[in-house]
């Protein structure tokens, strides 16, 4: 026969916000990460407790006032608990709670003792995870001690491991799918529910109207406005087992729209809170989500030809640019272009040349502008180009004075809806026509100053000389 020396079984750690906690928890009332909490404790010790033993409760990344002592007596377990917030050689983490026996308790007998919120215990910030190894236990009981183990079960407290808000557009000012990926270390039942909050973005409904929404997981979505913030709530229908991820899906035809005047990616204001019985959560920041709409340009927009046309005539030529943002149909591009003109008052849509993208061109021959509105969406980063055919539906023809080398023209961004800061004057380049490929050169001989001299000059032109034109020097 071998006498037990120091074990402990079936140990359990429950967390609760109740006034009057009681074993197991309790009253059903779920604590806030970052808040004040009690907790029970509960253990069977294969050997006697003798009064004065001290079992001792780790509990790394907690914090409170420390220094307040309460007693427990639950079914005849009595002993005197404090919370200790200084680093010590018994509490090396500097959050432990001290549970010192006052009566003797025979082995195997179920223990618990609870300590209440007037311990000043409070929760990490970043929660608690379900059957968290962190938490541990340990005795230095006189029949024989146990050295620090990981607690069997722990409750876990509101926290998420991971949360991202994503759109299927990112536009500003536009109504889009909105899908919210979560994965939460506690449990989700139904009746719990999540709550964001998206200053900037707005809905189209009346408030208290059900939202369209979609996804795997069963749940029902409202909204309201608090303060001028749209505040969408998330209302579980089903039950989801801690640490499963889900996932929510608002429709685009809910009318919630992304705020006009954009937003920063991971911005800090996009906040959620989780109400669920198994612990709540307060309102954090969502961890990831994208930029939306807050600046953008048109990189490398170049007008250029199929072949060096003639200057003042008609031309076959190609549009080229790179978007750095979504844009959206009805989006316009103005593009100023003096000199240049049309015969044609038509509107023709014109096809990206992959097939991928369509917009509508239109020509004014007061302000010479050559307007593109877009017809499709066009996400950002892609590579487009449009033709025009000098016998298509809108030739145009370059400048009868030709363009310069290096000549920009300009572009003015016209969203069709507010949101987008492009800069002003975004640069075009057009290729030259009817300008000096090659600048004159002289070339004078002999060199020397004074005499008689033979003048050679090179030049290359982008258009042709006819009888009658001349080259004034």
């Amino acid at each position: 026969q071998v006498l037990p020396v120091g074990a402990l079984f079936g140990s359990a750690v429950t967390f609760s916000s109740a006034d009057a906690i009681a074993c197991g928890g309790g009253n059903g009332s779920a604590p806030l990460a970052g808040g004040p909490a009690g907790l029970s404790l509960e253990l069977q010790s294969a050997t006697d407790f003798l009064s004065g033993d001290t079992i001792t409760l780790h509990l790394p990344g907690f914090s409170g006032t420390g220094g307040a002592a309460a007693v427990s007596n639950q079914s005849g377990f009595a002993c005197r608990v404090q919370y200790i917030s200084t680093q010590s050689a018994a509490c090396p983490e500097g959050s432990c709670v001290s549970l010192q026996v006052l009566s003797a308790l025979p082995a195997w007998t179920h223990a618990c003792a609870v300590v209440g919120k007037e311990v000043g215990l409070v929760l990490p910030v970043q929660g608690v995870r379900q059957n968290d190894a962190g938490i541990k236990v340990e005795t230095d009981a006189s029949l024989g001690p146990v050295s620090p183990f990981s607690v069997d079960r722990t409750n876990a407290v509101g926290a998420v491991q991971w949360s991202n808000l994503s759109y299927a557009f990112k536009r500003a000012g536009q109504a889009t799918n909105i899908t919210l990926a979560v994965v939460p270390y506690m449990g989700l039942a139904p009746g719990d529910s999540i709550v964001l909050r998206l200053p900037g973005f707005n809905c189209s409904l009346a408030p208290g109207t059900g939202l369209p929404s979609s996804g795997a997981f069963e749940f029902n979505a409202s909204f309201r406005f608090d303060s001028g913030v749209l505040v969408v709530e998330l209302h579980v229908a089903d039950a989801l087992a801690a640490g499963s991820p889900l996932s929510f899906v608002i429709l685009s035809s809910a009318g919630v729209s992304l705020p006009r005047l954009g937003i920063e990616a991971d911005s800090t204001t996009l906040t959620m809170e989780v109400l669920a019985a198994a612990g709540n959560m307060s309102e954090t920041a969502i961890m990831n989500s994208p930029q939306v709409g807050v600046s953008g340009t048109l990189d490398n927009f170049v007008i250029d030809y199929f072949s060096p046309p003639l200057a003042g005539v008609y031309a076959d030529m190609r549009l080229r640019f790179t978007p750095t943002f979504d844009l959206a149909p009805g989006d316009t591009l103005a593009i100023a272009l003096p000199g240049f003109a049309s015969r044609s008052n038509a509107s023709p849509t014109l096809t990206s040349d992959d097939g991928q993208s369509s917009l509508v061109a239109s020509w004014s021959s007061s302000s010479q502008t050559l307007s593109l509105a877009l017809a499709s969406v066009v996400p950002r980063r892609s590579r487009l180009q449009f033709s025009l055919f000098a016998n298509g539906s809108l030739p145009l023809a370059v400048p009868v004075s030709g363009v310069r080398w290096n000549a920009t023209f300009s572009i003015q961004f016209l969203p069709a809806l507010p949101g987008v800061d492009t800069p002003g004057g975004i640069a075009v380049r057009v290729q030259p026509v009817g300008a000096w490929n090659l600048a004159p050169a002289a070339l004078f001989s002999p060199a020397a100053g004074g005499f008689q001299t033979q003048v050679s000059f090179s030049f290359s032109l982008y258009t042709d000389l006819s009888m009658g034109d001349r080259l004034v020097l």
